[in-house]
This record gives C-alpha cells, sequence and structure tokens, in this order.
C-alpha cells in the first residue's frame, strides 16, 4: 500500500471520529434542551396547579366552616345545658338511685324508660322520684342533679361529662369525611387529607371513650 493511500485512510478516519463526535455534542444538546422543556412544562403545571388550589381554598374553607360552625351552634344549644348540669355549674346537686327500668315499644321504636329516687344535697327537703337517664341499671347510685326544669335527673361528675362526648364529637365525623375528599381527591393537599384522617381517628377515639367511660 502506498504512503498516500495510507494517509488517505488516515483522514478518513479523523474525519469519522470528528463527525461522531460532532453527533454525540449534537444529541446532548437535544437532549438537554429537551430535559429543559421537561422541567419547564412541569413548572407550568405545577404553577396552574397552585393557582387553581388558590382558587378554591376559599370555597372549601367556606364550606368546612359552615359544616363545622352549624353542627356545633345546633348541638352545643340543645347538650349544653345538660352538660353544665354534669359539670355542677346548673341544676340542683344530690344522689339518684335507680328504682325501675322499663322498655317502651318495639323494634327501631323501642325505648328505656328509668325512675330514680332523688335525695337532695344540701335540703331539708323529701327525696323526689324523677325520670333519669336510660343507659343506667336498677339499683344503682350515683351523684347527680336535677336539671333546670325540674324535671330529669342527670348523672354528674366523669360519667356525666363523658356520656355527652359521644354526641357532642359526632359532628365532626362529617368534616373529617369532607377534608379526605378534598385533601385527597379534590384540591390535592395532604396536609389537607391528613388532617381529615386524624380528626377521624380523634372523633373515633373520643366516642369509643366516651360510651365506655359515661355508660
Amino acid at each position: 500500500m502506498s504512503k498516500t493511500t495510507r494517509g488517505d485512510i488516515r483522514r478518513q478516519r479523523r474525519r469519522e471520529a470528528a463527525q461522531a463526535r460532532e453527533r454525540r455534542v449534537r444529541e446532548a444538546a437535544r437532549a438537554a434542551k429537551a430535559r429543559e422543556k421537561r422541567v419547564r412544562e412541569a413548572a407550568r403545571a405545577a404553577n396552574k396547579a397552585q393557582e387553581d388550589n388558590k382558587g378554591i381554598f376559599f370555597p372549601v374553607l367556606l364550606i368546612l366552616l359552615l359544616v363545622f360552625g352549624l353542627p356545633i351552634f345546633l348541638i352545643s344549644s340543645v347538650t349544653l345545658p345538660d352538660i353544665q348540669t354534669a359539670l355542677g355549674m346548673r341544676g340542683t346537686p344530690g344522689t339518684a338511685t335507680v328504682l325501675s327500668c322499663e322498655a317502651h315499644g318495639s323494634g327501631r321504636n323501642s325505648r328505656r324508660a328509668c325512675q330514680a329516687r332523688f335525695v337532695f344535697k344540701a335540703s331539708a327537703r323529701p327525696p323526689v322520684v324523677l325520670p333519669t337517664v336510660a343507659d343506667v341499671e336498677v339499683g344503682e347510685t350515683f351523684p347527680a342533679a336535677i336539671n333546670s326544669e325540674g324535671d330529669l335527673v342527670l348523672p354528674t361528675g366523669a360519667r356525666g361529662v363523658w356520656r355527652w362526648v359521644p354526641p357532642a364529637v359526632s359532628i365532626f365525623v362529617i368534616p373529617a369525611v369532607l377534608m379526605i375528599v378534598f385533601g385527597f381527591y379534590v384540591v390535592r393537599s395532604w396536609a389537607l387529607g391528613i388532617g381529615g384522617i386524624a380528626l377521624a381517628l380523634a372523633t373515633a377515639a373520643a366516642m369509643i371513650a366516651g360510651f365506655a367511660l359515661g355508660g
């Protein structure tokens, strides 16, 4: 093989190597541009999602306030007097002894009616017999108070307070469900969804404790 031929082969190889380097550089540049484009698109999507979340945040907040506030107002207006009686803030204190309990009706319409003999704590007044709560047993004696209307004997102390915990905290069940749904499926907010789960668990624990300690 002549020197000229060998030189041509070397030059051809150098040209091919240079072309290969140029192709690699162009491919790397295209890949970098593609990555940059994907980053820009992801940033735009994140910004759009954030703006959408901001737009829906206040309606969701308003819904949650209504769902929380209205039941709290309604239930507190009904249960607050009895809770105050259980805490000794209202009513006439004394001691109650359950005399009898009878079931009225059948099926879903059945209800339990109990009568208790109430002895006044700080008065010379004679004992009276009045209706009391249904979750008591005949012969049971417990600290109690007559409500402000004078027609019902309610347990006082820890038992009296705990028995009102389940109906009081049950108002948080619906808000907890809404927080979970809105958090995970509507606004895509992990904080809101996890907060709903925490609220649901706390509500369930409080209700269980209320049934156990207030019964």
